[in-house]
């Protein structure tokens, strides 16, 4: 729950939040950058703040809980990735992943998993993914917050 509140607060800060300043007066706060952005441009910026920002309020909370039945050799911080991943699995066919990808301003889900979490160090540490691997493409991450 807290990816899903923190995604939507991250939206206050992308593309078209940006078009409102803090008294929610029509101003454009940015500077001007160019942007080479997609459909999904607003969405996947929201899901990285989303899953940052909810895994630092985690991690705040320091809530030290009893180990689920049968998750027993997972960390509390790869716990908290797979939760994330989790929202968002679903079976597909390829018509509606074709038609979801032409239709929706959303990224597919597999992505608004994998990319938010191969830019973020917690994960590859919690999972230690070796740098360069596919879930830890580069060692600069991209930090939106």
């Amino acid at each position: 729950m807290g990816t899903v509140l923190a995604h939507e607060f991250t939206h206050g800060f992308d593309d078209e939040g940006r078009t409102y300043d803090e008294s929610g007066d029509d101003k454009d706060w940015w500077s001007d950058v160019a942007l080479n952005s997609v459909e999904t441009f607003d969405e996947d910026i929201a899901d990285n703040g989303g899953v940052s920002l909810s895994y630092r309020a985690y991690k705040r909370l320091n809530a030290k809980k009893e180990k689920l039945k049968d998750l027993e050799e997972y960390t509390d911080e790869q716990l908290f990735f797979i939760g994330y991943a989790n929202s968002f699995c679903r079976s597909e066919t390829v018509e509606f992943t074709e038609h979801t990808i032409k239709a929706d301003e959303h990224s597919p889900p597999k992505y608004r998993v994998n990319v938010p979490l191969s830019n973020m160090k917690e994960f590859a540490d919690a999972f230690q993914c070796r740098e360069g691997s596919n879930m830890n493409p580069r060692r600069e991450k991209c930090k939106i917050w």
